[in-house]
């Protein structure tokens, strides 16, 4: 189910310099940020490059307390084009895979794609099964007529639906079973100087984050404290918060060169 309290972006070189603790203090939860394209849609001659925003935004959203995600805009028409420019992807955002813990999505709405449905299908699937072998969950960002008339199946990957409406209409549930955001419209957001594109995220997408992210650190921190099974077994029957679990991890790792409280 879609939370429309649950309020997200999606962003590249077009909105310019953010602000992003702006963004953060306006009530902005999530991100999806622009970090490649196939070929440009005003230079054919140009293929796989990456957006010049990218990795500043990644940066910075993150330490804003922004949970973010990565996508690529595909122009594919082959197979092998999908593998070429899904492998061009992950060379951008590997360095970033703790930074993006919603995922990697591919953008699929440009005219010059194969209007052959079964080859299309193929292409994004190409394209989803690639990012998912490097460990990122895969996504596809497109709208209901590309689901009905341009492509097959995809409901194994994870849906970025593009729909726009006024923002008090919610896309049903029983219609896009793996509904995972919502891009209803565009609206102005403190911090970002140009229009964005506006977003709803499902009800659980957050807190399915922050408890993975949580399970990850509890189990650094089991493995490398050297706990007993006693000690794991309370931290599984008082679960902490993925914030005290990463200040233990960044404790014990010497990441964190300062000194670090455990104060509540």
């Amino acid at each position: 189910m879609i939370d429309t309290k649950l309020r997200g972006i999606d962003v590249s070189v077009y909105q310019g310099s953010i602000d992003w603790k702006k963004t953060a203090n306006a009530g902005i939860r999530f991100a999806m940020l622009k970090a490649t394209q196939g070929r440009s849609v005003k230079n054919s001659s140009l293929y796989l490059f990456e957006d010049s925003t990218f990795k500043k935004n990644a940066e910075n959203a993150n330490a804003n307390g922004i949970i973010c995600g990565a996508y690529h805009y595909l122009t594919a028409t082959t197979q092998a084009q999908a593998i070429e420019e899904a492998e061009y992807f992950l060379s951008v955002i590997k360095p970033y895979k703790a930074k993006l813990p919603l995922g990697a999505a591919v953008d699929v709405e440009d005219s010059r794609l194969p209007k052959n449905k079964e080859l299309l299908t193929q292409i994004v699937q190409t394209f989803c099964d690639t990012v998912k072998k490097a460990g990122f969950e895969p996504l596809i960002y497109t709208n209901p007529d590309y689901l009905t008339h341009r492509l097959g199946d995809v409901t194994a990957y994870g849906l970025w639906l593009a729909l726009w409406r006024d923002k008090k209409y919610v896309p049903r549930d029983q219609s896009y079973p793996n509904l995972r955001m919502w891009q209803w419209g565009t609206e102005k957001v403190d911090g970002i100087s140009a229009q964005t594109d506006a977003n709803f995220g499902a009800a659980n997408l957050l807190s399915a984050i922050q408890a993975k992210n949580a399970r990850f650190y509890e189990t650094q921190v089991c493995r490398i404290a050297g706990l007993s099974n006693t000690a794991q077994a309370y931290l599984k029957a008082y679960p902490q918060s993925e914030a005290l679990f990463q200040k233990l991890y960044d404790a014990i790792t010497n990441v964190n060169k300062n000194s670090v409280s455990f104060e509540p």
